[in-house]
């Protein structure tokens, strides 16, 4: 029978009798441009089939899969969640809706659906690392490639908290190299020479 053809792409499938002695069975074999893709198997008593039909029928057309992806991109473009729907959420949600036979094959088709938007999530998420990267390094702070690891799998969230957990240091410029550095240590970040004493002013207290 067609109506158990291929049980991974029937979307619904509804029986009616249609009291002649006949069933009218109706399958939803997913969308197409316009609308529903529907097939309509006329049954006798002996389950034979007596009639079929494949009819288009006008209404609301879901978004493709791909098209989910962007959303799902603009909404949440952090890397280390798409690794979670694209490696384990997705592929299951496939098998459990029997939409295919195995997590590999869900693996491949969610790769399939979802891989412009994936891609330009990880190109975002890098350039948001290279920002904290060259900021982190202007600063001279210390572990610069953990926190731009940390950018890159959090994206724009971990772009804030880096910003958070490292303000901006005041500069000035050093005396023996001229460069600009941060003032919160002894020695110059760049020569490591140390910077000269304030000047007394007059007003300090020794105790």
């Amino acid at each position: 029978m067609s109506i158990l053809k291929n049980e991974f792409v029937l979307d619904s499938l509804n029986c009616i009798s249609l009291g002649n002695e006949q069933l009218l069975v109706q399958i939803d074999n997913g969308y197409s441009e316009r609308g529903s893709k529907t097939e309509l198997v006329w049954l006798d008593t002996t389950g034979k089939e007596v009639r079929t039909e494949q009819v288009e029928l006008l209404g609301y057309v879901p978004p493709t899969p791909r098209q989910e992806s962007w959303k799902v991109a603009g909404l949440t473009p952090i890397p280390a969640a798409w690794g979670v729907i694209e490696l384990l959420s997705g592929p299951l949600a496939m098998v459990n809706h029997h939409k295919v036979p195995t997590y590999a094959a869900g693996l491949r088709q969610s790769w399939h659906d979802s891989w412009p938007a994936c891609v330009a999530v990880l190109l975002f998420s890098a350039a948001l690392a290279g920002v904290a990267w060259r900021r982190h390094q202007r600063q001279h702070f210390s572990h610069g490639q953990l926190w731009a690891i940390f950018v890159f799998l959090l994206g724009v969230p971990g772009l804030v908290a880096y910003w958070i957990m490292n303000p901006r240091l005041a500069h000035e410029s050093c005396p023996s190299c001229g460069c600009e550095v941060p003032r919160n240590r002894e020695r110059c970040a760049r020569c490591a020479e140390p910077f000269p004493e304030p000047q007394p002013k007059g007003i300090e207290v020794f105790v």
